[in-house]
Order: structure tokens, then sequence, then C-alpha cells
């Protein structure tokens, strides 16, 4: 038996991930925070390979490649511009043009 239609429970899950996100960004200390994140994009990461790995039966570097682009280029144009902002729009957009160029 449902008790809530689909579009409700994926907006619901939404706004619950929102809050719990807005909550921790002030309920928590700096390097907690900054840990979690990262324990996130790397699970994100290893899910995606797994999912290509054990489903496919493919074993592909693609994903560690243009997430080590992404990577680099963040780390490269956080130090230089010394503001993180566009450092992430320019770990997205690089990785993306240098696929959409392979």
């Amino acid at each position: 038996m449902k008790l809530l239609p689909e579009k409700m429970r994926i907006l619901l899950g939404a706004l619950a991930f929102v809050f719990v996100a807005l909550w921790l960004s002030g309920a928590i200390e700096l390097y907690t925070l900054l840990s979690i994140t990262v324990f996130l994009v790397m699970g994100l990461l290893s899910l995606s390979l797994a999912f290509i790995w054990g489903y496919g039966g493919i074993l592909c570097f693609g994903q560690a490649a243009f997430f080590g682009l992404g990577a680099y280029t963040y780390a490269v144009c956080a130090i230089n511009w010394g503001d993180s902002t566009w450092a992430v729009v320019m770990a997205i957009l690089l990785p993306t043009l240098f696929s959409l160029l392979l």
C-alpha cells in the first residue's frame, strides 16, 4: 500500500535533503563538514565506477580521468583566483568541454 504518490515522495526527499544540508552547515564544525563533503563526492565516484563495472562488465577509468581533471582544475583555479565560486564552475566546465572535444 502506497501512502504517498511517487512525485510527492521525491519532493519530500529533496526537501529533507535541503533541510539537513542547511542544518548541518550551521550545526557542525567546518572540518567535519568538509570531511562529509569529501566522503560524499568520493562515494559518488565509486558508485559510478561500480555501476559501470558491475552491471556493464566494463572496467572504465573514464570517470576517474574526468574526476581528476575536474579536481585538478578546481585546485589550480582556487589557488590562483582565491575564490572557490568560479573554481567550481571551471571544474565542471573544463571536463565537460574536454569530453565534447574527445
